[in-house]
């Protein structure tokens, strides 16, 4: 852990933003690392190799406020179903460098698992106000899950493009 943390601190000297690339690749990671470690910004959560949820869910757990990642983390982009599967949508006033990474560090992105790079559903807003999140999406999502405090599933929804949840003092996240 030690040294785990000492990769961390090196990086975070020298770049913007520091994520924990595919912690389940060899058990790189357990979820009392990720529950120990801090000063990273994001874990890679989403990629075509495997889902890491519940690490991110430790760092969330835990108390420290880390963002969620997807990246195809292809080594190969002939290959069908390696490419346009996870990514990332970011919201930045442009594309200049300045702008995404001040977007990320805010926060203004989410994961997305998809096909052929097609984001099949969009995110259309996202709101916290008088103890509620709110969210809307293009089209009816097929499943659409609140998860809280470890790994617990506060509410589940099937085909709705909208939904809503009463915050609680226990929510320590959504």
């Amino acid at each position: 852990i030690n040294h785990k943390q000492h990769v961390i601190d090196t990086l975070r000297e020298n770049t913007d933003f520091v994520i924990l690339a595919h912690p389940k690749l060899f058990n790189a990671y357990t979820p009392a690392d990720m529950s120990r470690l801090g000063r990273y910004h994001a874990v890679e959560v989403l990629n075509h190799f495997r889902f890491s949820f519940e690490l991110w869910d430790a760092a969330l757990s835990a108390g420290r406020p880390v963002w969620g990642f997807a990246g195809d983390d292809s080594h190969d982009v002939t290959v069908s179903g390696e490419t346009g599967v996870c990514w990332t949508v970011i919201y930045a006033k442009s594309k200049k460098r300045r702008h995404i990474v001040n977007a990320i560090l805010q926060g203004n992105h989410y994961m997305v698992s998809g096909r052929r790079g097609k984001l099949l559903n969009r995110l259309k807003s996202l709101e916290i106000k008088n103890n509620r999140i709110q969210v809307s999406f293009d089209l009816p999502a097929e499943k659409l899950r609140f998860i809280g405090q470890d790994g617990k599933i506060r509410k589940e929804l099937a085909y709705v493009d909208s939904a809503e949840l009463e915050l609680l003092p226990a929510d320590t996240y959504i």
